[in-house]
């Protein structure tokens, strides 16, 4: 009895432990894509007031 509640914990931690890397790694993505928007978006902004963007 106590194994099986065990093995229970064990595969519940493991389930665990991969959705918040999966989440963890979508998180960097969005978040890398984010910054490359406000970059050429900064960036667009300079052009459009003609300072070369820094």
């Amino acid at each position: 009895m106590m194994n099986s509640a065990f093995m229970l914990f064990l595969g519940l931690v493991t389930i665990f432990v991969f959705t918040i890397a999966s989440f963890i790694k979508k998180n960097q993505q969005l978040r890398q894509s984010q910054i490359a928007r406000e970059q050429a978006f900064l960036s667009a902004m300079a052009q459009k007031k003609g300072q070369p963007p820094s």
